[in-house]
């Protein structure tokens, strides 16, 4: 019976008449997605579109790109020769050239155009891109931000230098968070949509001998700076477009700057506020307004020529939380200063006195002091070997809520065995004192 049974479980088995579960199948192990191995070109293989340049590659052609430009890898060097790489147009398009993950890269004579951003540099460090136009990159339509001739991103020490950007869809050069020490140098940044310059979250940012000037967006300025630390920026020129300092920005220096229908403007960004900065030795030419402060305190206006201030000299607005506090040292605009309530300007002139003798030769080591109008100290020195003091920058006036007047000033000089001389002086400008000890 067993036997039997045996044999008709088989043959039901064989003729499918007996319903088993199915097995299950084993679970695949996932194939991971290929990586793109890049197209390695450059020295005796020549570069097309999307390759990555080894060693060095210097084109000899235009390149009409459906997709990427080119790459480069660590040390290697780029040479356009003055050739052109088009791109496809439009704010989705790829980069022209990208730097990207790599120390000591170089780019230079080249002309890039079409593509998202020109020339793109993200990570890695010492990487330098000289002699490049980029134009005409991002998306002319929709001016989508992100339309940068040349942007770097989260790289150290690199130089950008005698570079010729213009007319992109979005900002011209955009020195992006953790771009530290980057160098901005010789370039020419115009007419791009947004700002010409933009320096966002980084420190130790060197400009120099650069040219700005604003294109569409009238309310962008042509030089901003937002939260940034301790960038030197020094013989830049400014066409139709404000300076901007902005948000924690702090330990900025500008100087010997040219300004001509652009004013210069801290501007706190919510509670971030713009302190320790100054703007030293510049001109302001036919701006607007030629100083304005948001909510920003403790920054300097130093030696600036002030021209043709079209609506205000000094503007400053502020909250009783978030109050604005300037200080013009050496100058200040010619035209009306306009301060809300919780506004204070501070003007500061410079003193410089020199103590003689009867004769007029110049006493060393006679002490100085200089008072205020109330009597109270404002300065206590020595005359060094020519007779002269430091000049003295003294706080002449405050303007605002706190208003007041502290000149004239009395300023006495004295020397055991030569003598003494006193004077008073209105500090309304710059002043020049001498003494005759006797």
């Amino acid at each position: 019976m067993t036997q039997l049974m045996l044999a008709y479980s088989l043959a039901a088995l064989l003729l499918g008449v007996v319903e088993c579960e199915p097995l299950l199948a084993a679970t695949p192990t996932p194939t991971p997605s290929p990586t793109a191995t890049p197209v390695l070109c450059g020295s005796s293989v020549p570069c097309q579109c999307g390759g990555t340049v080894v060693g060095k590659f210097t084109m000899t052609a235009d390149l009409s790109c459906n997709g990427a430009g080119l790459a480069l890898s660590s040390g290697a060097v780029l040479d356009c020769a003055g050739h052109t790489i088009t791109g496809p147009g439009g704010a989705t398009s790829q980069f022209g050239i990208l730097v990207s993950q790599v120390t000591g890269a170089t780019v230079r004579n080249c002309r890039v155009t079409g593509f998202r951003r020109g020339v793109r540099i993200a990570s890695g460090s010492r990487n330098q891109v000289a002699n490049v136009e980029a134009f005409a990159n991002g998306d002319p339509a929709t001016h989508r931000q992100g339309g940068y001739g040349i942007d770097i991103g989260s790289s150290t020490d690199n130089v950008i230098d005698s570079c010729n950007v213009h007319d992109n869809a979005d900002e011209g050069i955009h020195v992006g968070g953790g771009s530290d020490r980057t160098i901005v140098q010789n370039t020419s940044s115009m007419f791009n949509y947004r700002e010409q310059l933009y320096v966002l979250g980084n420190s130790g940012t060197v400009l120099a001998g650069n040219r700005l000037q604003s294109g569409q967006q009238t309310s962008s300025a042509a030089l901003f700076l937002k939260d940034v630390t301790g960038a030197q920026v020094s013989q830049n020129g400014i066409w139709n477009g404000n300076l901007e300092i902005r948000g924690s920005s702090t330990g900025i220096v500008i100087q010997d700057t040219l300004q001509i229908a652009s004013g210069i403007r801290f501007v706190a960004d919510g509670t971030n506020v713009p302190s320790g900065n100054t703007v030293l030795r510049s001109q302001v030419a036919q701006a607007f307004e030629c100083v304005r402060s948001n909510s920003a305190v403790n920054n300097s206006v130093v030696d600036c020529v002030f021209q043709s201030c079209t609506s205000a000299g000094v503007v400053e607005t502020s909250s009783i939380t978030q109050p604005a506090e300037t200080t013009l040292i050496g100058a200040r605009p010619p035209n009306v200063t306009n301060l809300d309530q919780n506004s204070t300007l501070q003007i500061v002139w410079h003193l410089d006195v020199t103590a003689t003798d009867s004769l007029g030769r110049p006493v060393a080591g006679a002490d100085v002091m200089i008072t205020d109008r109330y009597g109270q100290g404002v300065l206590k020195t020595q005359t060094a070997v020519d007779g002269t003091i430091a000049t003295a920058d003294v706080l002449s006036r405050i303007a605002g809520t706190p208003h007041k007047v502290f000149s004239p000033f009395h300023v006495t000089a004295s020397k055991s065995g030569v003598g003494t001389a006193s004077t008073a002086v209105l500090l309304n400008k710059n002043k020049t004192v001498r003494l005759i000890l006797k």
